[in-house]
């Protein structure tokens, strides 16, 4: 577990720091706002592309080593952004990186779920998702920081401590004792049950809903309030640290509240920061909003995928794990994209929107868990 909490940090490391100083880096470039939400989208979408083949190749042949090659190909990704001179060259980095890196995502939560059990799994899921709040506190701070010093910097840093986390990886990470089976193909029914397909959705809408905030936030914080990028990451990184605290506290609220309980109210908290974003008027309101934003998506991910890996197959854990990802990376892709078309038309729709969807979710799993 320490091994994975290390690379789901790196990981979400590795996308957060991009949210403060890619608005300036691209803008260097002759890029603008509608670049920036592209370019952020260009990464998942090679994941939602490839997340559900990797995560079939890793009930073939291991989690370990598909694990190793997705850090390879995020230390790959930022080297060649650091070395890009034309948004051309950062659209063909942005491509190569999340070919191979989305290899990473679906072998990391398959590898929880197959050393885990029970309420075990809510805690190894939290743990997981620590690292991924950690990320998304540093992220932004250590982006900031950098580049504030020099902007490609923090991509040749990023570069080399993904090369890292890939190296602890092949000397310290065990294959996990998983079922051997002669068939890892996925059934059309299984995949179209309908738990599954709402919690694939679900998932989708709630990524959606925080890509999409934290990158016209960044936006919002640098063309409107004109904070340079060390504010902007202080400020996105109150989130990651309110929901790694709250994932952090996972075997506390794991053997308390069930997790049928805890998500449709995470949604809840979710939608409620997000109608909140518009009604700021001044940037240091932001921040016990971004702590309820945080506690709610703390609350929601580990708990959300701990339930979805125990609806699937085990024998076929890594494909449903890649297929759920997938839905993911979906939300990672049309989150920045239709953030920010639908910013330039007024600032407050896509928050608007995103309320919405996260209460349309929330009743419809409230609906579905009464009754199974």
């Amino acid at each position: 577990m320490p091994v994975l909490f290390l690379t789901a940090f790196n990981i979400m490391l590795s996308f957060s720091l991009l949210f403060p100083i890619f608005p300036a880096y691209v803008q260097s470039m002759g890029g603008e706002p509608f670049h920036i939400g592209l370019l952020i989208a260009i990464q998942p979408f090679m994941q939602f592309v490839f997340s559900p083949f990797w995560g079939w190749i890793s009930d073939r042949v291991g989690r370990k080593w598909l694990i190793f090659a997705g850090l390879v190909g995020f230390s790959v990704g930022f080297v060649l952004i650091a070395l890009a001179r034309n948004l051309e060259m950062l659209f063909a980095a942005r491509i190569a990186g999340g070919l191979i890196s989305s290899s990473a995502f679906p072998a990391v939560f398959a590898y929880v779920a197959d050393i885990t059990q029970g309420k075990e799994r809510n805690v190894g899921m939290g743990i997981v998702g620590a690292g991924f709040g950690l990320g998304i506190v540093f992220g932004p701070f250590v982006g900031g920081l950098l580049g504030h010093i020099d902007i490609r910097l923090a991509f040749w840093i990023s570069a080399l401590v993904a090369l890292l986390n890939a190296l602890i990886v092949a000397v310290f990470l065990k294959e996990p004792a998983r079922r051997v089976v002669r068939r890892v193909s996925i059934r059309l029914g299984e995949v179209l049950e309908r738990r599954i397909v709402l919690l694939n959705f679900m998932y989708f809408v709630v990524v959606f809903s925080m890509v999409s905030m934290e990158g016209i936030l960044s936006i919002l914080l640098r063309y409107e309030y004109s904070l340079d990028v060390v504010l902007i990451g202080l400020i996105i990184g109150v989130a990651g640290l309110s929901g790694a605290i709250v994932q952090g506290s996972m075997r506390f609220i794991a053997g308390r509240f069930h997790e049928e309980k805890i998500i449709p109210f995470a949604l809840l908290l979710m939608a409620i920061s997000m109608i909140l974003v518009p009604w700021i008027s001044s940037p240091i309101w932001l921040i016990p909003v971004m702590a309820l934003y945080g506690t709610s998506s703390g609350l929601l991910q580990p708990n959300l995928s701990a339930f979805y890996s125990r609806l699937v197959p085990p024998e076929r854990m890594g494909a449903f794990m890649g297929i759920y990802q997938s839905f993911g990376s979906l939300g990672r892709i049309l989150g920045p994209v239709v953030g920010t078309a639908l910013y330039h038309i007024r600032p407050s729709i896509p928050y608007m929107v995103s309320f919405v969807l996260l209460m349309a979710v929330s009743m419809a799993f409230g609906s579905l868990s009464s009754k199974t």
